[in-house]
């Protein structure tokens, strides 16, 4: 019966390759590179990449946002409570 255990190994494996892939095959393209491929970018494939583009820009401002939010709100929990205290006398 399976136990398992061929989870456990598949999960413990290490998995040092996968970060060889994107340096290797950067290196590969510059070390050979394609002769001119005469393409062209068309209209779809240029909206669908400002799209991406705009949608990475404007998650990664939310994401800021975000985080932001929560520092204020961790600073003034550790910086406010010190200051009513000191105004409390206690």
């Amino acid at each position: 019966m399976f136990n398992g255990s061929r989870d456990r190994f598949f999960s413990s494996r290490p998995r040092h390759w996968r970060r060889w892939i994107l340096p290797v095959a950067v290196v590969g393209m510059c070390v050979f590179p394609t002769p001119n491929a005469h393409a062209y970018i068309d209209a779809a494939t240029g909206s669908l990449i400002l799209q991406l583009t705009i949608g990475a820009f404007l998650g990664a401002m939310l994401t800021a946002k975000l985080w932001w939010v929560k520092l204020k709100l961790l600073s003034g929990r550790l910086f406010g409570r010190a200051k009513k205290d000191a105004e409390s006398g206690k």
